[in-house]
């Protein structure tokens, strides 16, 4: 039940209830005898909610014991174990250890091509997060054939619009940062458009997307436009995640 309650309160963008729900669901589940893989996904939904929150090094502890409990009931090579990598992948990007994200990557995209092929749809998450990792060094041309792949594994398998939106938006600012603004804008409004209609205009998915735009508006030097985008995310965020959040130290910087 607590379980139910984080993925509904993440669903509507409210994370801080989310982790609370389910850090209950954790410690409920630690404390009863019952399903171990269970418990698992519970931690992985927690470092879910705490990445979401920027409090990367709670998530990576949180993964760490997720991923070496995985191991030790699923074995080393098993696909499943895809489901702590990947975020422990995105937590080691996001606190600058980009060697130990790349292998992380790496290594979850290897276990699910050999168990499932060259096209399984938890492939496209494996790569858009390796090319973020290149794309977050700066290293734009290798990051461009994963998000291409990325998205074709996604367009055939009709994954929900969350998942496209972030090879959509990664793609964004992988152009911008090549110098072609027509195709960053081409993907960055897409980005907010399928944010849009997934999450709805006031989601903090929804914001990242339009903070993005403002970076495009304000490399093309229309301060005016990318002014309203700034603003427009720092009302979502200050809203929804409170005024001490750090989203908000961002768009407060991009306000300048």
């Amino acid at each position: 039940f607590e379980t139910s309650l984080s993925s509904l309160n993440q669903q509507t963008g409210d994370y801080v209830a989310s982790r609370q729900h389910a850090q209950n669901a954790v410690d409920l589940l630690s404390k009863a005898p019952g399903d171990e893989l269970t418990t698992v996904w519970a931690r992985i939904r927690l470092a879910d909610a705490m990445i979401r929150l920027d409090d990367f090094d709670a998530a990576e502890n949180v993964l760490l014991r997720a991923l070496a409990d995985d191991e030790v009931l699923l074995g080393p090579r098993h696909p499943d174990l895809a489901q702590a990598i990947l975020p422990l992948a995105f937590v080691h990007k996001n606190l600058g250890r980009y060697e130990a994200a790349q292998a992380e990557y790496q290594r979850a995209i290897d276990l699910l091509e050999t168990a499932y092929g060259q096209d399984h749809v938890w492939l496209g998450s494996s790569l858009s997060g390796l090319a973020d990792v290149y794309a977050t060094q700066g290293k734009y041309l290798p990051a461009l054939p994963l998000l291409e792949r990325a998205l074709g594994i996604f367009d055939e398998h009709q994954a929900d619009y969350s998942d496209k939106s972030g090879v959509t938006g990664l793609l964004g600012s992988v152009y911008l940062g090549l110098g072609r603004s027509e195709k960053a804008r081409q993907y960055l409004e897409e980005t907010l458009r399928l944010r849009t209609q997934m999450f709805g205009p006031t989601h903090p998915s929804t914001a990242y997307a339009h903070n993005a735009l403002g970076n495009l508006e304000r490399s093309a030097g229309n301060l005016g436009a990318a002014r309203e985008h700034y603003l427009r995310a720092l009302d979502i965020w200050e809203e929804r995640l409170g005024k001490d959040s750090p989203q908000l130290t961002l768009a407060l910087s991009n306000l300048g």
